[in-house]
């Protein structure tokens, strides 16, 4: 799957993720041990607003975790999430882009931080809320790839990446995915 449309899939699951979550689900841990439910949709939704301005060549939001979800947490992401696409369907993916502080990378890197990202946190906030945990068909896949691309062990541990759980040849994508990402998948994917 190409990567940009991997990204609009991503960005469509996660918007469905966020229309499941109960009221009464929103104070309930998740996988990131400091958010709580809407903690870590409002990282998700400020993550994705910061890479719609840095597709633009705009300011960034200096913390992303104080955006305002507003009352309907899956529309104020849908609305984010349709304009930050529309920047990337556009764009370059090799031409060089400033990541923020100066930092120049191919604007390729930038959009699988963008698919890693959601698509981390989208599982992280279906786990939580018991939902379906399976990414849905290409975006696993595209995560992973991208994953082996951003994700070194000199940031494990500081930009929450635990060290990678070893998972089973059979594991699924998204299972694989998590566990490299060192999240732990379900209890039949261990090797």
């Amino acid at each position: 799957m190409d990567l940009v449309a991997a990204l609009a899939t991503c960005f469509d699951h996660t918007g469905t993720v966020l229309t499941g979550i109960r009221e009464d689900q929103w104070h309930d841990p998740t996988p990131c041990a400091d958010w709580d439910v809407r903690a870590l949709a409002t990282h998700t939704l400020g993550v994705v607003e910061n890479m719609d301005r840095t597709a633009r060549g705009q300011e960034r939001i200096d913390d992303v975790n104080s955006v305002d979800l507003g009352a309907d947490a899956a529309a104020s992401f849908r609305t984010v999430a349709a304009s930050t696409l529309a920047a990337w369907e556009v764009a370059d993916l090799d031409a060089p882009l400033d990541f923020g502080g100066g930092r120049m990378v191919p604007t390729r890197f930038a959009v699988m931080v963008n698919l890693l990202d959601t698509s981390t946190h989208a599982w992280d906030l279906v786990r939580a809320a018991g939902q379906e945990e399976a990414l849905p068909a290409g975006v696993a896949e595209a995560a992973l790839a991208s994953a082996h691309e951003v994700v070194r062990d000199e940031i494990r541990g500081t930009r929450g990446f635990d060290p990678a759980i070893v998972s089973s040849s059979s594991a699924s994508p998204t299972d694989q995915l998590v566990a490299f990402l060192g999240r732990q998948p379900s209890a039949s994917t261990y090797a």
